[in-house]
């Protein structure tokens, strides 16, 4: 049923909800945040802690909008696509 849902839901009314899944992604659940940071350490220890969170902010919200993105490509058909 969610999948009929979104199947008949314009794009740009499904990216209105990324913000949503973000601050559960990134707030409430706080999904994998401990090995994301890890590895942006890893890969820019040049950076400031700071720095880094803003760019560990951006990976999730990139991750909410290909999360809906996908979900999307998954109901449409091949001509629709």
């Amino acid at each position: 049923m969610i999948f009929t849902l979104i199947k008949w839901t314009p794009l740009i009314c499904l990216y209105t909800l990324s913000p949503l899944f973000y601050f559960s992604l990134f707030h409430v659940s706080r999904y994998r945040r401990k090995i994301v940071n890890s590895h942006l350490q890893k890969a820019f220890p040049e950076h400031s802690k700071t720095h880094r969170k803003k760019i560990m902010r951006a990976f999730y919200k990139n991750l909410c909008d290909i999360s809906i993105e996908s979900i999307k490509g998954y109901t449409l058909s091949s001509s629709a696509i």
